[in-house]
């Protein structure tokens, strides 16, 4: 079953393969922050909530890589694990950065 909006595997591949990339360059900005390195997952310097901060926008990558990966392989399946995992992963962190902003331990 064909799940892209076009139907030539030579243009889908090309087009999952820039979603793709896309994606993991979404997940690294999320592992190693910003410009000045403030907000990723990994660095030391980082507040626990610009940690959370980077792990939901490595998660958004790890779905957009997903999408990537079910349009190259043509698979139902994995766009629906990649987009019901990632939902929930995003409401997750999105709800903890929100209950700790409203906290008052964004500083």
């Amino acid at each position: 079953m064909n799940i892209t909006f076009v139907s030539e595997p030579f243009v889908q591949t090309w087009f999952g393969l820039i979603v793709l990339l896309a994606g993991l360059g979404l997940s690294w900005h999320g592992l190693v922050g910003g410009r000045n390195g403030d907000s990723g997952l990994l660095t030391s310097r980082a507040l626990t909530i610009r940690r959370m901060e980077g792990f939901r926008l490595v998660v958004v990558g790890l779905v957009v890589v997903g999408l990537g990966t079910a349009v190259i392989w043509q698979s139902q399946l994995l766009l629906f694990l990649a987009i019901g995992i990632g939902l929930v992963e995003i409401l997750e962190s999105s709800a903890v950065i929100a209950t700790m902003k409203s906290a008052g331990l964004n500083r």
